[in-house]
């Protein structure tokens, strides 16, 4: 049973405040980088996916990276107009357009990923490796807590469970908007 003290209370509450300030700090330093950068989280992630899937459709990056269709349209335009990618007429359906990072968006992605990894690097600096074990541990585990009080079964952190819940949350979002 979980302690329901005031100061346990208390300590939990902190403990989330922690956590909600890490992530608005990464934050910051993402649109810092932005600026630096030119390129936004968006594109960083569109142009990786397409990276990792030369040719892939469209709506393939929509569905993998649970963005609207719409919105992956205008991120392609906007990265088609600084040359960072190209997207050509499918042979077997000319409504498909089939996408192509170019070395120049290749170049521009790496030095968002170095901007990134170096900010990263930075933040777990002086931790060692039995205490980075801990704490993916620690947050594992917290995660799997948080899952069995929604009354779900845990599912994981890789790539696809996470998407599992940005679409959860997106279909939360639309019910709540459409009462």
């Amino acid at each position: 049973m979980q302690d329901m003290s005031p100061e346990a209370v208390a300590m939990r509450r902190k403990m989330f405040g922690r956590f909600a300030k890490i992530q608005l700090l990464r934050r910051i330093y993402i649109r810092k980088a932005e600026m630096n950068n030119g390129l936004n989280c968006t594109q960083v992630h569109l142009l990786e996916y397409i990276r990792e899937h030369k040719g892939c459709p469209q709506m393939d990056v929509a569905e993998a990276l649970s963005i609207s269709p719409a919105a992956v349209a205008m991120t392609v335009k906007s990265l088609k107009q600084m040359e960072y990618l190209t997207a050509a007429i499918c042979p077997e359906n000319q409504r498909c357009k089939q996408l192509v990072i170019t070395p120049k968006g290749e170049a521009a992605l790496e030095s968002g990923c170095k901007i990134m990894d170096a900010f990263d690097a930075s933040v777990f600096e002086g931790f060692s490796q039995k205490e980075m074990q801990l704490l993916a541990e620690f947050t594992n585990r917290m995660g799997r807590n948080m899952e069995l009080a929604l009354g779900r079964e845990p599912i994981g952190v890789e790539p696809d469970d996470l998407k599992t819940l940005v679409k959860e949350i997106a279909c939360a979002e639309a019910a709540r908007n459409r009462k």
